[in-house]
């Protein structure tokens, strides 16, 4: 027992050490991006997800100092509450650091509608490119529109937002997220000149009469229309200043000297594993959940088999194949970083440890199965992103699923596949067992002794089956694999059987005078 605590103490130990080195392993060098532009994506579905990502990369930029901060935003809505969340988040940032100028950026052929316009509007400057169109925040789903208390919180933030911008018309805002309002255009005239102003059916009809009458009054929005603006309107209506058909023409005018920088470069998270070939491809395209679940059940499945099968094999290559794969993918998506890349090594070390060396399910077998479990969960977490309790539990359930489905398939490669208990032969494993039949090639120390001939024979355990470990055979040592239960060293065995180059016993009563 002595040897298998000092064993227990030395994988503890390394656990401890390896501990505070992983987030230093992990730890990015920080740049100081003071001067700095920086574009942060805000692409697709609006999501929970994204949002609390943008959120923090945003946060991050700032506390490096970076001097625009620009939400690059090309999206058709989504989310209205993660929306919410987010704006208010880059609103509040407005006030606390007002160093940091923020801009949403609308690039050419996209859009900022829906939610993707309520995160527009939150920033402090509004940039359209060509062929654009921003508005439409009514909050609804393919059912119709969402509860009462959504669109209240929405069109409040709207509401707010805009008035933070003097020059923005709040009537046309107010008509992209109520579409019961009519909006007209009134030209007020007098000896002085004439002034453009924007009111409300309610407004216009609460003038009086002698006001009314030296206004000129054009609708522009009926009631029952939902505003969306291309950039011609909006630079009518006085929401953005200038249509910038390239990004260069928007720098320039931002006073920026130094190089405006992507998100994944300003942070220091791009990968220098080449810019060409299979990693490149995998961090354009990131694999999606159900390939990485294919990847774990495929790779768990390779494990069992090699583990089954004698020598290095296909179960080897498939389990090396797709967790090497798994990993790869990660590191280039941002999912995987030092961290994963320590621990899942590690817990196979453990858990090989506990099934080969120390007997029973311990220490080392318990941790290694948690760092297994925590290593992939946090491989299907972007590295950037918080790991939530909700988003724990999605992403262990996804691995606990792999894991089980796993074990179905495996039981059915090994029950119904040529060699299995399904059918006779040699196919996917070869046997000997107590009634012969060998169809194995020879094995042992002696280059005579066939592995039939090894049936039968009793030893004496050295090293203690659990399930693998050595057994004493007439003065010969050998390894083999115990059935189904832990054999402690000094325990009488009888060879059961012969599965490729490995011994299988089984434990028997000592024989008379032992």
């Amino acid at each position: 027992m002595g040897d298998h605590f000092r064993l227990a103490f030395a994988a503890l130990s390394l656990l401890l050490l390896i501990s505070p080195l992983s987030p230093l392993l992990a730890q990015e060098e920080e740049r100081d991006l003071s001067g700095v532009i920086v574009f942060v994506p805000v692409e697709g579905e609006i999501t929970e997800r994204l949002c609390r990502k943008v959120a923090a990369d945003v946060e991050e930029c700032a506390r490096r100092g970076a001097r625009l901060i620009v939400l690059r935003i090309d999206t058709t809505g989504g989310d209205y509450l993660a929306a919410s969340d987010l704006a208010g988040k880059i609103f509040a940032l407005r006030r606390r650091s007002p160093r940091v100028d923020t801009f949403a950026y609308i690039p050419n052929g996209s859009w900022a509608i829906s939610a993707g316009a309520l995160i527009a509007f939150s920033c402090e400057n509004l940039v359209m490119g060509d062929n654009t169109h921003i508005g439409d925040v009514e909050p609804r789903n393919l059912l119709g529109p969402l509860d009462e208390k959504t669109q209240s919180l929405v069109r409040n933030d709207l509401t707010r937002y805009a008035k933070d911008h003097p020059g923005w018309p709040l009537p046309i805002v107010e008509a992209m997220v109520t579409r019961e309002l009519a909006v007209y255009e009134v030209i007020e005239r007098n000896s002085t000149g004439s002034r453009k102003r924007y009111l409300m059916q309610e407004e216009l009809d609460v003038l009086p009469e002698g006001d009314r009458a030296r206004l000129e009054a054009r609708l522009i929005v009926r009631a029952g229309e939902l505003v969306t603006l291309d950039e011609q309107e909006a630079l009518a209506f006085g929401f953005i200043e200038k249509i910038y058909s390239t990004r260069n023409q928007f720098i320039i005018d931002a006073g920026i000297s130094e190089e405006p920088m992507e998100l994944e470069d300003a942070l220091g998270r791009n990968v220098t594993l080449g810019d060409s070939g299979a990693f490149a491809w995998m961090a354009a395209h990131p694999f999606p959940g159900f390939v990485k679940f294919l990847l774990i059940l495929i790779g768990v499945v390779g494990l069992v088999i090699e583990l089954k099968m004698p020598g290095f094999g296909v179960g080897g290559i498939l389990f090396l194949l797709c967790f090497i794969t798994f990993f790869v993918e990660g590191f280039a998506t941002n999912h995987v970083g030092w961290v994963e890349l320590i621990c899942f090594p590690v817990s196979l070390g453990l858990l090989g440890v506990e099934m080969f060396v120390i007997p029973g399910f311990g220490v080392a077998g318990i941790t290694g199965l948690a760092l297994l479990l925590a290593s992939l969960v946090m491989a299907l977490t972007p590295e950037s992103e918080r790991l939530s309790f909700s988003t724990f539990t999605d992403q262990l359930l996804t691995v606990l699923l792999a894991l089980a489905s796993s074990v179905v398939v495996t039981f059915l490669i090994l029950r119904f596949l040529p060699g299995g208990k399904g059918s006779e032969g040699g196919g996917l494993i070869s046997t000997t067992s107590l009634r012969g039949n060998s169809t194995i090639a020879e094995s042992g120390t002696d280059p005579s002794e066939r592995p039939s001939d090894l049936i039968g024979r009793r030893g004496t355990v050295v090293h203690a089956l659990r399930p693998a470990g050595k057994a004493e055979f007439a003065g010969v040592l050998r390894d083999v694999v115990a059935v189904g239960e832990f054999l402690a060293a000094g325990t009488s065995v009888e060879i059961a059987g012969v599965e490729g180059n490995r011994i299988v016993v089984r434990s028997v009563a000592p024989e008379p005078g032992n």
